[in-house]
């Protein structure tokens, strides 16, 4: 424990100084001479019997001169330059290395150490990357893909100091060329530090910094077509109407980093978890359902393309011109809508999801996200029966639709646990028979669920 306070002291004045937190010097001087003291006094505890502090500093093998220096800054009158104390501060630094932290390392992991050290290294630069990212983004979507095209109004000012910090150490003309180097920047930080960088905390990152991600379906303000006959067709900064079709293009590159470095996972749960909370703005939540249909849908494709790359022999794995024209041609995919996938060891053939995750999702289905709970469907493990996939369908279109108007009719009441249920069981059938004298009985037809007490609670097939 001593060792770690002495070197608590040290980095309490080092950091402090080096950060410009303390402008002012004396006050600097004072921290300085408070923390070596803090340090003299804690490396004492290593030789505690000694009677004076020159013997145990003797001892520990620590120069007389900072015995001196302390009592200096205690007694003294005389005002220590901020040069002595930064060189005494050094000393001590390489003293408790080798007095204690190269012994102490013998006995510890220092993967843990190591990978804070790594990881906060990595979310600095993410957190430099994204928003440079987000508004090339941004702006090629909108089809500005020319500096000279683009308005001090296409951008916020964050975005812009983003932009213009990264085109100091880039060379770069365009729009595209600016986002396809950011793109690689971020490609080799997930190819790189994957062992290292939780996905997680790329993500908390992503959707921290790039807004547009999820707001790029919001309509435009003051945005004409590029076929709208207006007079400002001729005007160099001319806003045209955004193609929702090109976000899935810029994204392509990154997601497909994503995906063969076992990313995909997270990034779906992340997007479903903003999808279904209600705390977001609508905006946002259908920006994160759209890109959960995108993915779905992509990955449907991506098990077609992998049924028919074994059957004839193609191996790719990499996104080539073959692998497009397979998808284009031989899918009859639209690329402007879907992503492509091809065969690599982090990127199963099949997306599978447990059915509590999508009971998850089921419970929060509203007109808005209705489309997600299709799509997963297939994704569902174990897989569904034909029974249950349709009465989940009848589930969803019940949930979605404003049951008040409407009367539903049934034999049977099942709550949203029972439709995965593989089989069910004899006490459970038992619990569904008609039984007179007890509070099971038969329902009549054609009866108001809405005004039931249960309505709420239990849906009827």
């Amino acid at each position: 424990m001593a060792g770690v306070l002495c070197t608590l002291s040290l980095l309490n004045a080092h950091l402090k100084d080096f950060s410009g937190e303390i402008k002012d010097p004396s006050t600097l001087s004072n921290l300085y001479a408070s923390s070596l003291t803090k340090f003299l006094n804690y490396a004492a505890a290593f030789q505690a019997n000694e009677a004076t502090m020159y013997r145990s500093a003797k001892k520990l093998g620590i120069e007389s001169f900072l015995i001196d220096l302390r009592h200096l800054c205690a007694h003294g009158k005389q005002q220590v330059s901020l040069e002595v104390f930064r060189r005494s501060l050094q000393y001590c630094f390489e003293w408790i290395r080798k007095f204690y932290w190269e012994k102490e390392i013998k006995n510890i992991s220092d993967a843990v150490a190591e990978d804070v050290c790594y990881d906060s290294v990595l979310v600095e630069k993410l957190k430099e990357l994204f928003p440079v990212y987000d508004a090339f983004t941004k702006l090629a979507h909108n089809k500005i893909f020319s500096f000279g095209d683009a308005s001090v109004d296409d951008l916020d000012q964050d975005q812009w100091s983003a932009i213009n910090k990264f085109k100091n150490g880039h060379n770069f003309n365009s729009v595209l060329q600016g986002h396809n180097i950011v793109t690689l920047k971020l490609s080799k930080i997930i190819e790189s530090s994957r062992m290292r960088l939780s996905p997680k905390t790329f993500f908390n990152e992503m959707f921290k910094w790039c807004r547009f991600l999820l707001r790029f379906n919001e309509p435009l303000d003051n945005r004409t077509d590029e076929n709208d006959g207006s007079e400002e067709e001729s005007s160099p900064t001319k806003r045209r109407k955004r193609d929702s079709n090109t976000i899935v293009n810029l994204f392509q590159p990154l997601i497909w980093h994503l995906a063969k470095n076992d990313f995909l996972n997270e990034f779906i749960h992340h997007l479903n978890h903003i999808s279904i909370n209600e705390k977001d703005d609508i905006s946002k939540r259908k920006s994160a359902q759209l890109w959960l249909m995108v993915i779905f849908e992509s990955f449907t494709y991506y098990q077609n393309y992998c049924k028919f790359t074994n059957n004839n022999g193609i191996w790719e794995k990499k996104i080539t011109n073959d692998v497009r024209n397979i998808y284009s041609y031989q899918l009859d995919a639209d690329l402007k809508k879907v992503f492509i996938f091809v065969g690599t060891q982090m990127l199963p053939s099949s997306l599978k999801y447990s059915r509590s995750f999508f009971t998850n999702i089921l419970n929060n289905v509203d007109k808005e996200n209705e489309d997600i709970c299709f799509s997963l469907l297939p994704f569902i493990y174990p897989p569904l029966s034909s029974e249950q996939t349709e009465k989940i369908i009848a589930l969803i279109k019940i949930k979605t639709t404003d049951i008040r108007s409407k009367k539903i009719s049934s034999e049977n009441i099942f709550t949203v646990e029972d439709l995965f249920s593989s089989s069910v069981s004899k006490a459970d059938k038992d619990s569904t028979e008609i039984k007179d004298n007890i509070i099971w009985e038969k329902s009549s037809d054609n009866i108001e669920w809405s005004t039931h007490p249960i309505g709420g609670e239990f849906l009827a097939f």
